[in-house]
């Protein structure tokens, strides 16, 4: 074994940034949550109500029950955002037309709150229309939410009023000032100004305070309209949820990748997949600043990382800044990506000190193939460990905000992933990386060959083929373009 193993071990057990970060967002959510409910449950225990108002007075008593919910409400409120912002966790995907159910029944739901003060015939239909209104808004965002903490959020007040309508029943008193009940005029007001509340809940408090926009957006789920992601977004992910990571070189494929994908790489691998060379050491950095503007065009969401070519970095730390300031500044892009660890620490650094977050590259690293003689796996005996453990380290070292570990021996890539601080990104790693990447074509059966650690998701190659087939045979009979396909002269005006 490798005498850099010790220390290398020595980090298991650190909780990342980001795992804390949602734990402890979705404790706060929990305890809010536990607090403005325990108020609002405590109300409907008349007996022990009663109690506690005869000991301390009526007005205390009130002001008690405000604080306690207004003290569950900032909880509720900060805890969630907490969640939302490190530590989202994915329950199911629900469709987009939820997106415009929720819409819809978010105006009763406003509706019936206003009618709760504004007693008319709707109150008296509903008999407890706030309660509904409350229903009817948790249910409403519970179809349109999928995630963990907003089941948790929206299902607790769903669960809460329909506690509360049961206890209702049951007691001997109304707990709260009678309000006088009216006719059509109140109807009027309850219509309108739940109305007016609907439109600023839509227009101003959603997209204000929660970050999200109702009116005027496509149908995505809040965690789509979270604004594109950034290197530091990525390095708190450490030991959370795994980070998804695709290559892309194109505005399309950008497009589909960028809903589902944490990370988008513009890899110099588009040499061999878009060209057609043997190895990725003929890419030139023009190459990568077209297509890496190619896919920043694409996307919206996900951090786009963009490879730095062979000839392009190694000479000086001077030139690397120098390359990557030029891909950053012409191509928009969050960070770059660079091979190789020790060798590269100090550039690393250079870079990082003066803007540049890095990605760095250890392990199996294509670009040095002249020197390796072929693509094969590293680390597949522990004596060759300790250089590829000391690569790593020296890329977390120097600032990189993670890096990607290429073709290593599963228990070394796992190793490594429990050592070092900044998240791992495993393409032929281990499960046990912080994250996984693949080339797009690979995974999509579109290369001719690929490596022991791809997965094919789908086999379009045949696919693609035999469309293309079709069309072909479709020309050569003249059979498209058909009368559907083509334009008609417009008709004569009479």
């Amino acid at each position: 074994m490798a005498s850099t193993g010790g220390a290398l071990g020595s980090r298991r057990g650190v909780m990342s940034p980001s795992l804390a970060g949602g734990r402890m967002g979705l404790a706060l959510l929990v305890l809010g949550l536990a607090g403005f409910f325990g108020a609002h449950v405590f109300v409907t225990l008349r007996t022990a109500r009663g109690e506690l108002i005869e000991r301390i007075g009526e007005g205390p008593y009130k002001g008690l029950m405000a604080l306690v919910s207004l003290a569950g409400l900032i909880l509720i409120g900060y805890g969630f955002g907490q969640y939302r912002a490190t530590g989202w966790i994915d329950v199911w995907s629900p469709p987009p037309w939820t997106y415009y159910v929720t819409q819809i029944l978010m105006w009763p739901a406003s509706i019936f709150v206003v009618a709760a003060y504004s007693r008319g015939n709707i109150w008296r239909a509903l008999k407890h229309p706030m309660l509904i209104g409350v229903k009817t808004w948790a249910a409403a965002h519970l179809i349109s939410n999928g995630d963990f903490g907003s089941i948790v959020l929206f299902g607790s007040f769903l669960v809460w009023a329909g506690y509360d309508r049961m206890t209702l029943k049951h007691r001997s008193d109304p707990g709260a000032p009678a309000i006088p009940v009216g006719g059509h005029r109140n109807d009027t007001i309850a219509l309108v100004v739940g109305t007016i509340l609907y439109l600023a809940l839509g227009f101003i408090f959603h997209p204000l305070v929660i970050g999200v926009a109702v009116f005027g957006s496509s149908p995505m789920s809040a965690r789509d309209e979270i604004k594109r992601l950034t290197a530091p977004d990525i390095r708190a992910r450490k030991g959370g949820e795994p980070i998804v990571c695709l290559t892309s070189y194109h505005a399309h494929t950008a497009r589909l990748l960028d809903r589902h994908c944490d990370l988008i790489l513009v890899g110099d691998s588009l040499g061999m997949v878009m060209h057609g060379l043997e190895t990725t050491v003929p890419v030139t950095l023009d190459m990568m600043i077209l297509q890496g503007l190619a896919v920043m065009r694409g996307s919206k969401r996900a951090l786009v990382v963009v490879d730095m070519p062979f000839g392009s970095y190694e000479a000086s730390k001077e030139q690397a800044f120098m390359s990557a300031a030029r891909v950053m500044k012409e191509t928009g892009c969050g960070a770059i990506k660079v091979e190789g660890g020790r060798r590269m620490a100090e550039s690393i650094a250079f870079m990082v000190e003066r803007g540049v977050p890095v990605m760095g590259h250890i392990g199996l690293t294509p670009q040095s193939i002249n020197t390796i003689g072929s693509f094969r796996a590293q680390g597949r005996d522990e004596s060759d460990w300790g250089p590829i453990e000391e690569d790593a380290r020296a890329v977390a070292q120097a600032g990189a905000f993670s890096v990607v570990i290429e073709a290593v021996a599963e228990p070394l890539a796992r190793r490594i992933t429990a050592a070092v601080e900044i998240p791992t990104i495993g393409i032929g790693g281990s499960v046990a990386c912080d994250g996984q990447i693949l080339v797009l074509e690979d995974m999509l059966g579109l290369s001719p060959r690929v490596p022991k650690f791809v997965k094919c998701y789908a086999e379009l190659g045949p696919s693609i083929e035999a469309a293309v087939a079709a069309y072909a045979a479709d020309v050569r009979a003249r059979a498209f373009p058909a009368t559907e396909h083509v334009y008609p002269l417009r008709a004569k005006a009479k």
